[in-house]
C-alpha cells in the first residue's frame, strides 16, 4: 500500500516493512517494524490508511494503529488513550473488536473504518462521543460470521465476502445475502454427493485436529457416513499422542488451535515419524496465496478449505488414498426445490426459529437434526420440514440459514 506522503508499506509474514522512495536511490531504504517495535503479531495481513493519515494495520492478533508519532488504542467504553513513543499500540477484542484474527480492513467514504475478522465486522466511527465500535454478526444479518473481505461500490454499499456466501450492506443499514452453495454444487461438487461408501475391500483411518467442535462434527460426519475409521483430537499435542498408538492413513489438520498448532505439530510429526508416515492436509479457511504457500512449503500435502464441503473432504480420500467409492444413481438435481413455495407464507415460532439458527451457526449436523425433529414434532410444515432435512442431508448448512432467513417467524 502506498501512504499519501508516497511511501510504500508492505504486509508480511514477518511483520511491516516501509519503503522510502527518494529521487537519489543511494539514500531510498527499506525498514521493518516487527513485535519488538510494538506489533502485536508478526504475522500481517492488511493496512490500510484512514483520511486522518493514520494507518491500520491487521494481524491475527488485533489491530495496530500507527500515524508516525503517536500510536492509538480505541476502548469501546473509556474513549482514546495516546501514548507518546516509537512503538505501536493495539486495538483487540477486549476493546470491543469482533475478533483478534483480522483478516481484511476498509475505509468507506464516511471515513468509517471497517475490519473483517474471524467472527464478524466491526466499524469503527470516528469522532463518536461513546462506544465508536460496531460489531456485527449473523444475528443482524450476516450469511457468515468468517470473514475474507470487504468492499464499497460506487452506491455506497459494503459487500462482505464470508466462507458461506457474499453479504451486502447497503447505505440504508439494510442487509442482503446471497448464499453460494448452489455455486459450489454447479463447480462439480455436487456429483460426490452421489458416494454411498467406501468401496468393498476399501478401508481408511483419519484423524480429525480441530479445536472447534463444530468443525469436528461436520468433519466426523462427513467421514463415518462412507465407512471411513474416524479419531479426533482437538489439538495438536493430543493428536501427537493418539499418532504413536496408532498411524492413521490421513490427517486433516487446522492450521491455528491452542497448546499446539497445525504448523507445530506437522513439524514434530516429521521429526518423530518421518515425512512419509501419512498423508497431512491443512484445514483452512485463509484465502491469502502467501500464507497457502508458507504452508505448502512446511510439508502440507493440500488444503481442505473451509466451509468443509463433501465434495472435497471425498475428492481427497481419492486424491491421496487412491480409495474407490460405491455410488447411488440420483435424479436429483443440486437446485431442485419445491416448485410454487413461498416460503416467506410459512411462519414457525420464535423459540424454534431461534433454536434452528443457534445450530445452524454452530455447524453441528446433529443438533440440527434433533432440532428439525422437534419442529416436525410440533406440527411444522410438511414442505418446510422436508426441506430442511433435503439440505442437512446434504450437509448444506449455508442452505439452511439462507432458507431459515425466507420464512416468516411468529
Amino acid at each position: 500500500m502506498q501512504d499519501r506522503s508516497g511511501k510504500i508499506w508492505f504486509a508480511t509474514d514477518w511483520g511491516v516493512s516501509l519503503y522510502k522512495p527518494s529521487a537519489d536511490k543511494n539514500k531510498a531504504q527499506f525498514v521493518t517494524f516487527t513485535h519488538k517495535d510494538g506489533l502485536n503479531h508478526p504475522v500481517v495481513n492488511a493496512i490500510v490508511q484512514d483520511f486522518h493519515g493514520h494507518l491500520w494495520i491487521a494481524t491475527y492478533k488485533g489491530l495496530n494503529r500507527y500515524d508516525g508519532r503517536q500510536f492509538v488504542s480505541v476502548s469501546n467504553d473509556a474513549g482514546f488513550y495516546r501514548y507518546d513513543g516509537p512503538f505501536f499500540f493495539e486495538l483487540s477484542q477486549q476493546d470491543g473488536l469482533a475478533d483478534n484474527d483480522v483478516r481484511s480492513l476498509l475505509e468507506d467514504r464516511n471515513g468509517d473504518l471497517w475490519f473483517g475478522t474471524a467472527k464478524g465486522i466491526t466499524r469503527y466511527r470516528h469522532g463518536a462521543d461513546r462506544d465508536p465500535l460496531t460489531t456485527f454478526t449473523t444475528v443482524v444479518g450476516l450469511v457468515n460470521n468468517n470473514v475474507f473481505d470487504l468492499v464499497e461500490d460506487q452506491q455506497g454499499h459494503i459487500w462482505i465476502s464470508t466462507e458461506e456466501g457474499v453479504s451486502r450492506y447497503d447505505s440504508e443499514g439494510k442487509w442482503t445475502t446471497h448464499s453460494l452453495s448452489r455455486m459450489w454444487k454447479r463447480m462439480g461438487f455436487w456429483n460426490w454427493v452421489e458416494v454411498e461408501k467406501l468401496a468393498d475391500g476399501c478401508t481408511v483411518d483419519a484423524l480429525v485436529v480441530d479445536d472447534r467442535q463444530a468443525n469436528r462434527d461436520v468433519l466426523m460426519g462427513l467421514l463415518t457416513r462412507i465407512g471411513v475409521n474416524v479419531r479426533t483430537a482437538e489439538n495438536g499435542e493430543i493428536a501427537l499422542v493418539d499418532m504413536r498408538e496408532k498411524m492413521p492413513d490421513i490427517v486433516f489438520l487446522d492450521i491455528r488451535m491452542p497448546v499446539m498448532d497445525g504448523p507445530e505439530m506437522l513439524k514434530h510429526v516429521f521429526e518423530e515419524f518421518g515425512r512419509n508416515a501419512t498423508h497431512v492436509l491443512a484445514v483452512t479457511a485463509s484465502v491469502f496465496d502467501h500464507q497457502r504457500k508458507r504452508n505448502l512449503d512446511m510439508g502440507f500435502e493440500d488444503f481442505i478449505n473451509k466451509p468443509i464441503q463433501a465434495g472435497e473432504i471425498y475428492a481427497a480420500l481419492e486424491k491421496h488414498l487412491n480409495v474407490v467409492f460405491d455410488r447411488t444413481e440420483s435424479s436429483v438435481s443440486p437446485d431442485t426445490e419445491p416448485e410454487d413455495v413461498d416460503w416467506s407464507s410459512i411462519a414457525i415460532p420464535a423459540d424454534l426459529h431461534e433454536g434452528l439458527v443457534a445450530v445452524t451457526e454452530t455447524h453441528s449436523i446433529t443438533q440440527l437434526r434433533k432440532q428439525i425433529d422437534y419442529l416436525a414434532d410440533q406440527g411444522g410444515s410438511d414442505v418446510l420440514v422436508a426441506q430442511l432435512r433435503e439440505l442437512s442431508a446434504n450437509f448444506d448448512m449455508d442452505g439452511v440459514g439462507d432458507l431459515l432467513r425466507r420464512i416468516k417467524v411468529e
